[in-house]
């Protein structure tokens, strides 16, 4: 069987119901294939960051239910 040689590519990151705290990482502006990011329910706290700019494939965003401050960018 032959591996590809193409990096790994994530679309869907589905983390809510999972106890998440602190902040979302700004790193998350490199998954820019991303395009439905689900983090509510959790306990993330502070300002949401403009990095979510870069994911222009992006058409869900749920960040609900959590701590966050500011507007989406």
């Amino acid at each position: 069987i032959k591996r590809s040689t193409r990096p790994q590519v994530t679309h869907v990151l589905k983390f809510s119901y999972n106890n998440l705290f602190g902040s979302i990482p700004l790193a998350i502006g490199i998954l820019i294939e991303l395009e439905s990011l689900d983090l509510s329910q959790n306990s993330l706290s502070g300002r949401i960051p403009p990095q979510l700019t870069s994911l222009t494939f992006l058409v869900v965003l749920n960040l609900s239910f959590n701590q966050l401050d500011g507007s989406i960018p």
